[in-house]
């Protein structure tokens, strides 16, 4: 069984952020993990952006 991971950098930081917002979307949190989740949001997703910078 082998695991076809897409080389590309950019393609593979934007399925991560895909992953990532599916994950925080599906989590049942509270108010108080709000912040804890905004702030996965925020840097999980800044990768990509950091990339193509």
């Amino acid at each position: 069984m082998t695991s076809e991971k897409p080389f590309d950098i950019k393609k593979r930081c934007f399925l991560f952020s895909k992953v990532l917002l599916k994950f925080v979307n599906d989590a049942k949190y509270e108010r108080i993990h709000f912040s804890i989740f905004d702030q996965l949001l925020r840097s999980g997703t800044s990768i990509g952006a950091n990339v193509v910078e």
